[in-house]
């Protein structure tokens, strides 16, 4: 009693410190554990369990181990085979070395400790226990830190800590136990049966597993880039036949997440049904699925399958080294399901269901998440949350696109190499991914990863003239922001131009700033210029595209709309955009008459003169919808808004009708408008209580504008002498830059005040375009495309 009252005077604020920090890394490492486990009181529910520790200091004068442990009751503590002293405070086990250990020494550890391991109020982790079943869950969403193998034996509980596991669990003699790795043996013990697990590689506390059960075994063998890999997943009898259905295309995910991400590095692939309400658990080589996924959620199985083995990527073989960087393990795995289904169902259903996927982003992960928040670096309070998992998911698509599908994927593979079986941040992804691909990333992690909210794109104006038989196009590019804190720049943003028969063509602009003007020419007039049709990049837009050929409703509810044909002769291209943002403000105020302060829609596409359309916008005023509430307070006084271009004021749009439905008080509805017509759409309510919002002046001037003022500029390319030709009438110009198709600047140059051409010898060029940049002394950058063919 008086050793324990000591030891709790002079070492628990040592203990504090260390555990708050997690510094005992620094300190000692742990090589590996044993834990022998009785899991037979099915009536109890009472855990027996002595846990063998190989300890190693990695400094000299180490004089102590703290271990966390929770809830638990432990009854005696050896040091290398002698009972040592120990205090325990419910949380953490202090134990002292009667010795002090130099860097090197090794010290084995032998704890013996029962209890009750459970599960805290409202939590997502911890260790179930029922009827039938008994298993562990490694993550806790409300304890701090998440990490729960303390929940049922002593450890290192971080994420950097890795060691080796070896496991012996004593079943009911109608049991089996599944642990981590490889089965070794089972021994039959009178009644009882002791299944001895090990697995070889290195892992954090968070994924060490146990599940028991009546189990079945389902074996299989699939053939991964290393060679033959067996698969064991474990389930209840009457659940063999659904398992197989529901998993009848894991092969192909395994193949596919090799393909993209390497060779998966682990003794085999496992899976184990459990009676588990809130998903599913990447423990290494044995993840914990929840049964209902199987029937009640059968449409999330076959992502849910695919996004925990990709954890044998993210998470389990490269560790976020930190709660704050949870992106680095949810959000390469949200991304890795959106790769099984373009692997196995093809680019449409991926495009569709990506977008479906930014749609909830967008609309819902700051209501979920409490705010909008950046990628990495989020509180504890919000490390599984949607910012985390979607708008992670979301963010790596949008680099993908950035370095294009080789450079990526290959640095990714060398990455998950870099790091195998260590942690990682985001910064050392930033500057690994740098280094390898040759392009500076630093902007892109501080707009897109470090930083909340989203940017949004839209073309603010064009012309298009007819120059010797080929056409001009002049595009104004307009950058606004959604709750982010500065501009984003060097954006590579695809201007998609169509023609009349929806032939296209793509082009990359690098966007930076406020407005950015950019100029090609093209063999054909297009009816359709749009921005990011593909949805690279996350943005603050949620579009979706459908050809019509006939008439009848068509769902857009990516873009939270439908539209109505009511006539059509031939196949049309309509795409709707729906804008996160708040529509301008008129310029000229009409009385108490404001803009809608969340969003808008943009109609645009390529039409068949003939075709005469309606188009369906719904509203909602409810507060579970997080549309429309705070703005729309009476449907009377609801007006839709229209304007053909950015330029144009708005005004109230021909033929609109409210309807309002059965009930006239819900604030839910639709307004009619027809006929639909290419442009801008948003509500606007008549409230004389409110303050009428001014329209900000932006940088984006009218196209014709910029022309007539002298600031276009002429560029040609002669193979031959390899001269590059820019010309220009006003000099209002500080520099030239010259970029491939692939974003690399190729050269720059600076101008005086003196030049009104440049002429430089461009050797070594490739057959592809170019993109060439003058920027104006106030930053404002126009572009136009060179081929060089």
């Amino acid at each position: 009693m008086k050793l324990k009252l000591l030891l709790s005077i002079f070492f628990w604020p040592l203990i504090q410190t260390l555990y708050a920090a997690d510094l005992r890394g620094d300190t000692l490492g742990i090589r590996n554990y044993t834990l022998s486990i009785d899991l037979r009181d099915f009536s109890g529910h009472t855990l027996y369990g002595v846990a063998s520790i190989g300890a190693y200091a990695k400094m000299n004068g180490v004089r102590e181990i703290n271990l966390d442990l929770l809830k638990m009751k432990v009854d005696s503590v050896q040091v290398n085979g002698q009972r040592s002293a120990f205090y325990y405070s419910d949380t953490l086990l202090h134990i002292g070395f009667s010795k002090f250990l130099n860097a090197g020494d090794s010290a084995t550890l032998k704890i013996f400790y029962h209890g009750k391991p459970g599960v805290l109020a409202g939590d997502f982790g911890g260790f179930y226990w029922d009827d039938t079943y008994a298993f562990n869950i490694g993550v806790s969403f409300t304890s701090d830190p998440h990490n729960f193998g303390r929940v049922w034996f002593p450890c290192f509980d971080n994420f950097s800590a890795r060691s080796q596991y070896e496991f012996f669990i004593t079943t009911r003699s109608n049991d089996k136990a599944f642990c981590n790795g490889l089965l070794h043996d089972v021994k039959t013990v009178d009644s009882s049966k002791i299944w001895h697990w090990k697995l070889k590689e290195d892992i954090p506390s968070y994924l060490a597993s146990v599940a028991v059960a009546p189990y079945e075994t389902i074996y299989d063998t699939v053939n991964g880039i290393n060679g033959p890999m067996p698969i064991e997943m474990a389930v209840i009898a009457e659940d063999t036949a659904i398992l197989r259905k529901r998993f009848s295309h894991l092969h192909q995910a395994f193949h596919i997440l090799e393909h993209y991400w390497g060779p998966y590095r682990w003794e085999r692939v496992g899976y184990c049904m459990v009676p588990f309400q809130d998903g599913a658990m990447e423990h290494a080589t044995n993840i914990a699925f929840m049964e209902d996924y199987l029937i009640a959620f059968s449409h999330e199985c076959e992502t849910t399958m695919a996004h925990e083995l990709s954890h044998h990527w993210f998470g389990n073989l490269v560790t976020c080294n930190s709660a704050p960087e949870m992106w680095l393990n949810e959000g390469w795995a949200d991304y890795s399901q959106s790769l099984f289904i373009e692997g196995l169902y093809g680019r449409d259903s991926v495009l569709q269901y990506r977008r479906d996927r930014h749609l909830t982003e967008v609309q819902l992960a700051h209501i979920t998440d409490g705010g909008y928040l950046p990628v990495s670096g989020v509180s504890t309070r919000k490390t599984y949350g949607s910012t985390v998992y979607q708008k992670g998911g979301d963010v790596i698509n949008t680099l993908r696109y950035y370095l294009g599908d080789s450079i990526f994927f290959s640095c990714v593979k060398s990455y998950l190499n870099r790091y195998a079986f260590r942690t990682a941040g985001t910064l050392q992804l930033r500057d690994y991914l740098s280094e390898c691909s040759g392009k500076d990333l630093t902007g892109f992690f501080n707009d897109w990863i470090l930083s909340p909210g989203y940017p949004h794109f839209s073309i603010h104006d064009k012309y298009i003239a007819r120059v010797d038989g080929k056409y001009e196009v002049y595009v104004n590019i307009r950058q606004r922001l959604s709750h982010a804190p500065n501009l984003y720049n060097g954006v590579p943003v695809t201007v998609s131009y169509f023609d009349k028969n929806m032939k296209r063509e793509d082009e990359r602009v690098l966007v930076d700033g406020e407005c950015t003007t950019y100029s090609t020419t093209l063999d054909f007039k297009p009816e359709l210029i749009a921005l990011d049709v593909d949805g690279n990049l996350a943005e603050a837009v949620s579009a979706e595209s459908h050809v019509v050929n006939e008439t009848g409703i068509y769902d857009f509810a990516v873009a939270l709309m439908s539209v109505n044909v009511d006539a059509i002769k031939d196949s049309s291209l309509i795409r709707v955009e729906h804008n996160w943002i708040p529509a301008d403000a008129m310029s000229h105020p009409n009385g108490n008459l404001h803009m809608n302060t969340k969003r808008y829609w943009t109609i645009d596409g390529v039409f068949d003169p003939t075709m005469k359309a309606t188009g369906i916008f719904t509203y909602s005023a409810t507060p579970a919808d997080h549309l429309d509430d705070g703005f729309i307070n009476n449907e009377d006084s609801l007006v839709m808004m229209y304007r053909p271009d950015q330029i144009a004021e708005w005004k109230p749009a021909e033929g609109f009708v409210v309807e309002k439905g059965e009930d006239d008080s819900d604030r839910v509805g639709a307004v009619i408008v027809s006929p639909l017509r290419k442009g801008e759409y948003a509500f606007a309510v008549h409230d004389a209580a409110s303050v009428n919002r001014s329209r900000s002046a932006n940088g984006c001037q009218p196209v014709l504008n910029e022309i007539k003022a002298g600031n276009d500029f002429k560029v040609s390319f002669d193979k031959l002498s390899e001269l590059l030709v820019i010309s220009f009438a006003k000099n209002i110009f500080e520099r030239v830059d010259v970029f491939d198709v692939h974003d690399n600047k190729v050269i720059t140059l600076g101008l005086t005040n003196t030049e009104n051409n440049v002429t430089h010898k461009l050797s070594h060029v490739s057959n592809d375009s170019y993109v060439v940049t003058l920027t104006t002394k106030s930053g404002k950058r126009i572009s136009k495309k060179l081929n060089n063919q």
